[in-house]
């Protein structure tokens, strides 16, 4: 299970998606009529796009760096994620999707402080290293 993203080739990664998209799609035609199932698919579906900028907030918190990251663009996640989810409040949008965008703008400001956070961090600590001449 460790290793489950690892793949060797194209191919197999390819194989395994067309598989797995049969698979609810078969399960989601039968299913179609049953409210329950729907619901837990939407939800699901929700959470795995809430959870998008989880591997980036993960990779600057193990490097503790964000290089490469502009501000620019992690405010225009943040305002897009920011408007969609005061849209589905305004909206009175099910709860699921009011509490993925909340997570989604959690992660997104999270991101802001470790873009922030890292950079005065990397500047202190520069200001420390003997000068070289």
């Amino acid at each position: 299970m460790r290793h489950f993203w690892d793949w060797d080739d194209l191919f197999s990664y390819v194989k395994f998606l067309s598989i797995l998209v049969l698979l609810i799609g078969l399960v989601t035609y039968l299913l179609v009529d049953h409210y329950l199932y729907i619901e837990i698919l939407g939800f699901v579906s929700a959470l795995t796009e809430s959870m998008l900028g989880m591997p980036q907030l993960l990779r600057n918190y193990n490097k503790k760096s964000t290089t490469g990251m502009s501000v620019e663009m992690v405010v225009m996640w943040l305002s897009g994620d920011l408007f969609k989810t005061i849209y589905f409040i305004l909206r009175h949008a099910p709860a699921q999707f009011i509490a993925c965008g909340s997570i989604q703008v959690t992660i997104d400001i999270l991101i802001l402080f470790q873009v922030f956070g890292y950079r005065r961090s990397i500047a202190t600590y520069s200001k420390l290293l003997p000068k070289t001449t």
